[in-house]
């Protein structure tokens, strides 16, 4: 059992590393993570790409210790970072909130220090 914050996560941790594996092999549904992260980090927009099928591909999928980060960046740059149709005004600046190293460098306002997959298991937003 983890405590984050007073809040105890039952993880399936036992003296066999098969029970943990299986919950690992869970199938997870990224539009309740997206949604999750929406609510829980408001900004313009999102770049959250994750492909993960299963509790183990997308805790493999996040990078340690930033997995999100907020970037500031102009309307007419971001068609340029995403395949995704967005509506932005070329002329104003976005808050974008995206996988850590999604967008440049350069564009970098913040990175979010969090256990992303502890919150999202907590949250059960999976």
């Amino acid at each position: 059992m983890l405590n984050l914050r007073n809040q105890a996560i039952d993880y399936p941790l036992g003296p066999e590393r098969t029970i943990y594996q299986s919950w690992l092999q869970q199938n997870v549904t990224l539009s309740n993570i997206q949604s999750w992260i929406e609510h829980r980090y408001p900004a313009d927009g999102y770049l959250l790409d994750f492909s993960a099928r299963t509790l183990g591909e997308f805790s493999a999928e996040l990078s340690a210790p930033f997995p999100l980060s907020y970037y500031y960046l102009p309307g007419k740059e971001i068609p340029s970072v995403s395949d995704q149709v967005l509506a932005f005004d070329p002329d104003h600046f976005y808050s974008i909130v995206a996988i850590t190293g999604r967008l440049p460098q350069t564009r970098l306002r913040e990175g979010v220090l969090l256990p992303l997959f502890d919150e999202i298991i907590k949250h059960t937003a999976y």
